[in-house]
């Protein structure tokens, strides 16, 4: 974006706070639609889950996103029913966070972009045999790994248009 003049974090920074803005403005609206403000209706726990969803998937994919927040939302359903077989009351209150600190921290080291990182990476890979198998040769699946050719020097060029 910076070939146009445009700062790309002036950018991204401007995309941020338009869209804060556009959060707290559909919230105003939906409090003055309701005629009431609840104090129970803008849990701090549902903000955490999407952003735990966001960490965990990454912002690439919305498809991983989806899943990320669907395999969170899980965790907060049924979670206690698999607590419930420690018959303890102590695990049942200690037990999320022990499960999704450590997988944050895992994931984030392993894979920063999230687990879509790695699915299209898995992806990639099952892609490439694919091709291999059936002699293929995908330009953009072996981009990463393909080494460019040399350019011929200018002197050959202007001998070789001498000559024709």
């Amino acid at each position: 974006m910076s070939a146009f003049g445009v700062s790309p974090a002036r950018a991204r920074l401007a995309a941020c706070a338009v869209s804060g803005a556009m959060a707290g403005v559909a919230g105003v609206l939906m409090d003055y639609a309701q005629q009431n403000v609840v104090p129970g209706t803008y849990d701090i726990e549902a903000s955490m889950i999407v952003f735990l969803a966001v960490a965990l998937a990454g912002m690439t994919s919305v498809s991983f996103g989806v899943f990320g927040a669907m395999a969170l939302e899980a965790s907060v359903v049924f979670g206690p029913r698999l607590y419930d077989l420690f018959h303890s009351s102590t695990i049942t209150s200690v037990m999320p966070l022990l499960l999704t600190g450590p997988l944050l921290i895992i994931n984030a080291y392993f894979y920063p972009s999230g687990s879509a990182e790695a699915g299209f990476q898995t992806r990639d890979k099952l892609l490439r045999k694919v091709a291999a198998r059936h002699h293929v040769e995908v330009p953009s699946l072996i981009a990463d790994r393909a080494v460019p050719t040399p350019l011929p020097a200018m002197a050959t060029v202007l001998d070789r248009a001498a000559e024709g």
